[in-house]
């Protein structure tokens, strides 16, 4: 029997969402469905969503998560600390695609 290679379809992606009130962190799962299918439009397949929040809470997981899967670029939607991302896909090599305009 040939040994068979388990393949992606396309690159992964991580999603990274913060709250659009610029308040407390809640996620309607529209924003999440709303994340993938960014990501799909890109050619990504999203591996994830994480929650980040104006204290700088969620940036040390999604720089553990994007190193432990090898993914290849950030989705965002909503408002993000943009310099702390921006900073963090330099260091990992990685693409930042905010498909959504800050609300705040």
């Amino acid at each position: 029997m040939p040994e068979s290679h388990a393949t992606a379809p396309c690159p992964f992606a991580i999603g990274v969402l913060r709250s659009s009130s610029c308040g407390e962190l809640t996620f309607p799962r529209s924003d999440r469905f709303n994340v993938a299918l960014d990501a799909y439009k890109l050619g990504y397949f999203l591996l994830d969503t994480i929650e980040v929040g104006p204290d700088g809470a969620g940036y040390d997981e999604l720089e553990r998560f994007a190193v432990r899967t090898g993914a290849e670029a950030f989705v965002v939607r909503g408002p993000v600390e943009r310099a702390r991302l921006d900073e963090l896909a330099g260091r990992l090599d990685m693409p930042v695609h905010a498909l959504t305009p800050p609300d705040c």
